[in-house]
């Protein structure tokens, strides 16, 4: 009985807090936003208040993204130019790069693949786009196999199967480690390249390097997700950053700025 008392007394001790607590936290907030509002608490009812408050953390929020944008965009100008270790679609001397650092596995680096496709069909000759390997720690060991496959691929078929064998699994895999090594090789025979060839590299892990090296480049840029598109004007060394699955609209809107 004793014991049921002290828990009955902690049970309203604790519920007392509670309250206290959320009515000083109410009135901290009622309080804050007379202050940063109108700095006038007879003016205006609560739900106004509230709607005024949320307004000013949302305005903060995004002034806190834009800033983070800059400071990334910033960081991007130190991005290698397109050379001839990059797998290029378009015109090598184009005006325009897109530099993309990619997963296989990633569903928005699925749904900007045929975005940038576009860019690139779209201006021909103004637009080249260079694809690089960041398979994401989560979506591995999919994703790094993918990133493998494609350039072991490339090793004994060139630059154009490189971009055939990328766009196919893009094309298959349904994104989040759904697409297991053992249906590349399959994949690899469909498409009539040399499977000998590719079973000998992969087992090699020879392209691992160069898969590596985006990584390495891609942490010293500070990006960290996928995808990550990197507009760059080879003639001034203008960057803009587009980090994620952006619409079509906003590379159209950077290039006919640039060409």
């Amino acid at each position: 009985m004793k014991n049921n008392n002290t828990h009955l007394i902690f049970a309203i001790v604790f519920a007392s807090v509670l309250i206290a607590a959320s009515l000083v936290f109410a009135a901290g907030v009622y309080g804050y936003i007379n202050y940063y509002s109108t700095g006038d608490s007879s003016q205006g009812s609560f739900s106004e208040k509230m709607e005024q408050y949320i307004a000013a953390k949302q305005g903060e929020e995004q002034a806190r993204q834009l800033a983070a944008q800059k400071r990334q965009e910033e960081a991007t100008k130190g991005v290698r130019p397109i050379d001839a270790t990059d797998h290029v679609q378009g015109d090598r001397d184009a005006k325009i790069s897109i530099i993309e650092y990619s997963d296989y596995e990633c569903p928005f680096c699925k749904r900007n693949h045929p975005t940038v496709q576009k860019v690139v069909n779209d201006y021909k000759g103004v637009v080249n786009w260079a694809y690089r390997h960041l398979p994401l720690e989560f979506h591995d060991p999919n994703a790094t196999d993918q990133a493998e496959a494609t350039e072991c691929v490339a090793v004994a078929n060139g630059n154009a199967a490189f971009w055939i064998m990328n766009g196919e699994i893009f094309e298959r895999t349904k994104s989040n480690k759904s697409f297991p090594f053992k249906q590349l090789e399959p994949l690899v025979k469909e498409l009539g390249f040399d499977v000998a060839k590719y079973n000998a590299c992969m087992k090699s892990n020879e392209t691992l390097s160069i898969i590596n090296q985006h990584k390495v480049e891609a942490a010293a840029l500070g990006i960290s997700g996928t995808p990550a598109n990197i507009l760059r004007n080879n003639e001034t060394g203008e960057v803009r950053f587009l980090p994620g699955a952006y619409p079509y609209e906003a590379f159209e809107a950077v290039i006919e700025e640039w060409k």
